[in-house]
């Protein structure tokens, strides 16, 4: 993990340097614009480590803004990087052949000026756009056939949600929206996928949006499992939060619903001490459906070889801006959607809330409105 932390500094910190050369050689060649760019770039790029650090010594309004324009920052600084990278390479390839019109050539210093605020206006709009995508999350209908009985129940709708992320950026009011369209599938059971909290109890305390969540309906139960981001702040209190707000937070447990299926909640990979899974399903009947919730989709595996009819997992926000989202595919067996694999379903969701800024591009959130049925394969 910490490696992992590492070489994300400092593939960040190359960006941001990259983007602040590159810029302040677009810029007219007046000392004043460019050693404004330079330190506009120092300024935002130290934001979100600001606010990582001091994130318990600032109130709260201030932290929301840092964290937002901090995290936006990151996402700019690599649109911005890729753009720039994208015009090195061509213009390493007008060196070998010669491919730049007259009109850029003779007027090459304005034609550098202009990209350089087309690509300023191309992120912001794509943030603009990216913010109103979000306020409308998709309710994905995911309809899967289980070849077991489920005893007296022929079937089960269950509303699916990951990475909700509640704390300082999504709050209160997005608590409400969230659990208002959650109770709207009026589903039987309502089950959250890890990251439920981002990082910190402390400012879901201080807006009690455990009195939101405590709306959250299903005659079955509300269940819920721990992702890394509860594991990156005070994981005692953030577990201590969702138990107030009414919901079950399963951690290497299992229950037997109404003695038809069993839910399994495992807890996150950032606990080096979870308990592996074959210790943890030796004392479920395999002959009823076996449903586990897994934050993290690292290992689709094990759960097949064990037995598992459907695991459900988040963790990887789809990317939630592009091109991240192809990137997951080279990290990932089933980065986002669903997959059958061998006898096991698989689904993985995008989330219904998002790290950082209130945007996305090119990814949905979503809240999966999921059908079992059960069907015994009889026998011949």
């Amino acid at each position: 993990m910490h490696s992992v932390v590492i070489v994300f500094i400092l593939v960040y910190l190359f960006c941001c340097g990259y983007v602040a050369i590159r810029g302040m050689q677009a810029l007219p060649k007046n000392r004043f614009l460019r050693v404004l760019w330079f330190m506009l770039v120092i300024c935002f790029s130290v934001l979100w480590i600001i606010t990582t650090v001091f994130v318990k010594k600032l109130p709260k309004e201030e932290i929301t803004w840092l964290k937002v324009i901090g995290s936006a920052w990151i996402i700019a600084v690599a649109y911005g990087a890729m753009f720039a990278i994208m015009l090195d390479g061509l213009r390493m390839i007008n060196r070998l052949f010669r491919i730049y019109p007259r009109f850029v050539r003779e007027h090459y210093a304005g034609v550098k000026l202009s990209l350089f605020a087309l690509i300023v206006l191309a992120i912001a709009a794509s943030f603009t756009l990216g913010y109103f995508h979000f306020q409308e999350p998709s309710v994905r209908k995911l309809e899967l056939t289980v070849p077991k009985s489920g005893g007296n129940m022929e079937s089960v709708h269950i509303a699916v949600v990951s990475d909700l992320h509640l704390g300082y950026v999504l709050d209160r009011k997005y608590a409400e929206r969230f659990v208002s369209g959650i109770n709207a599938l009026n589903a039987d059971m309502i089950l959250l996928v890890g990251d439920t909290i981002d990082r910190e109890a402390a400012p879901l305390f201080e807006d009690n949006d455990q009195e939101v969540l405590r709306r959250l309906n299903a005659p079955l139960g509300v269940y819920a499992v721990l992702g890394n981001h509860e594991y990156l702040g005070n994981v005692g209190e953030n577990i201590r939060l969702l138990r107030d707000s009414g919901i079950q937070v399963l951690i290497d447990e299992s229950v037997k619903i109404k003695d038809s299926f069993y839910l399994v909640g495992r807890d996150d990979y950032m606990n080096p001490d979870r308990m592996e899974l074959p210790y943890l399903l030796k004392k479920i009947n395999p002959v009823l459906p076996i449903i586990i919730m897994d934050h993290q989709p690292r290992d689709l595996n094990t759960p097949e070889k064990n037995g598992v009819d459907l695991q459900l997992s988040g963790h990887t926000h789809n990317g939630q801006a592009w091109p991240m989202n192809w990137i997951l595919y080279a990290l990932y067996e089933v980065p986002y959607g669903y997959k059958q694999k061998g006898n096991m379903h698989v689904y993985v969701s995008s989330g219904l809330g998002l790290w950082g800024p209130p945007f996305r591009i090119g990814t949905d959130s979503e809240i999966i409105d999921l059908t079992i049925h059960f069907a015994p394969v009889e026998k011949e």
